[in-house]
C-alpha cells in the first residue's frame, strides 16, 4: 500500500511540475518538465565551459561578426524565439555544436573546411534544428526528469529551491557537450536545416555539399562533428531527396563564394 501511495504521490507532481506550451514547429500545445526559461539559463551556464574545451573564442572580431551575422539572419526565420547566441572557437577540430536554448559553436577549423556561405549556413541551420525540435530539453527531460521531481518532493520546494535543482543540471555539461542525437533527431534536424536556409534564400544544396566533405574526410581523419552528428549514407540521400520534392529551384539562392573566402583569409 506505501508503494501505491508513494507511486501516486509521484505521479501527482510529475502532472503538476509538466507545463503546457505550444510546439513552435507544430503549433499544437505539448507537455514539458523544462520550461523554456530554465532550459535558456541552463545553455547559457554552459557556455564559459564550451568555450574553454575548445581553445578559446576565436580573437577576430571580423570573424565573430561574420558569423554571428549570418546565424542571425538564419535564426530571425527560425520559428523558435530563443536568446540565439553564436561564437567562433579556436578548436581546429571540424565541429559544431549547440547547447540548451540558444548558444551555438562554430570551430575555426570547420570554417576553415567549407568553401561557400550556403555550405556554411546549412551547418548553422542543422544546428539550430536541434534547438528548434528541443532535442537537449529532451535528452535532459528523460534522462534528469525524475530525479528532479524526487528532489522537489523529498524538499517541498518553494519556486526559488526548484530553480536552484534546475540549475543543478548544468553539472551534466560534459554529457551536453558530447551529446549524441538519434537517428529521427538527426532526420529531423536535417530537414529543419534545409528548410531554415531555403527560407532565409541560401542554396540548400550546400548542406549536401558540406556532408559530402565530411564523408569524404572519413577515409583518412573522420572530423570531430561525425562524433556527436553520425553520418551514414542514408542521410546525404534523404536530404537530397527532400531538396528536389520540396524545395525546387528558384532565382538568387545564394552562395555566396567571395565574402566567405574573405573570412578564410582572415583564418588562415
Amino acid at each position: 500500500m506505501k508503494k501505491i501511495f508513494k507511486s501516486l504521490i509521484i505521479g501527482f507532481f510529475f502532472v503538476i511540475s509538466c507545463a503546457q506550451v505550444q510546439d513552435p514547429l507544430t503549433g499544437k500545445p505539448t507537455l514539458t518538465l523544462l520550461p523554456e526559461s530554465e532550459e535558456i539559463a541552463i545553455g547559457k551556464k554552459v557556455v564559459p565551459q564550451a568555450i574553454n574545451e575548445n581553445d578559446g573564442l576565436y580573437p577576430d572580431r571580423e570573424v565573430q561578426e561574420y558569423v554571428k551575422s549570418i546565424g542571425y539572419k538564419l535564426a530571425s526565420i527560425t520559428p523558435r524565439k530563443v536568446d540565439y547566441q553564436f561564437y567562433v572557437v579556436n578548436s581546429g577540430e571540424v565541429n559544431a555544436f549547440a547547447l540548451p536554448g540558444g548558444p551555438v559553436f562554430i570551430h575555426r577549423g570547420l570554417l576553415l573546411t567549407l568553401d561557400n556561405e550556403s555550405e556554411f549556413a546549412g551547418v548553422i541551420a542543422h544546428e539550430l534544428g536541434h534547438i528548434n525540435a528541443r532535442h537537449h530539453a529532451k535528452f535532459l527531460e528523460k534522462t534528469y526528469g525524475l530525479n528532479i521531481l524526487l528532489n522537489i518532493l523529498a524538499v517541498a520546494t518553494s519556486q526559488s529551491q526548484y530553480q536552484q535543482i534546475i540549475m543543478q543540471l548544468a553539472q551534466v555539461s560534459a554529457g551536453l557537450l558530447q551529446l549524441k542525437y538519434s537517428r529521427d533527431q538527426e532526420r529531423e534536424a536535417d530537414a529543419l536545416g534545409v528548410r531554415f536556409t531555403y527560407e532565409a534564400g541560401y542554396d540548400p544544396r550546400g548542406l549536401i555539399a558540406t556532408f559530402e566533405k565530411f564523408k569524404k574526410m572519413e577515409k583518412t581523419q573522420a572530423p570531430a562533428w561525425l562524433l556527436t552528428h553520425p553520418l551514414p549514407e542514408e542521410r546525404i540521400q534523404n536530404v537530397s531527396q527532400l531538396i528536389a520534392t520540396k524545395y525546387p529551384d528558384k532565382l538568387l539562392l545564394k552562395k555566396t563564394v567571395k565574402n566567405f573566402k574573405r573570412l578564410k583569409s582572415v583564418l588562415s
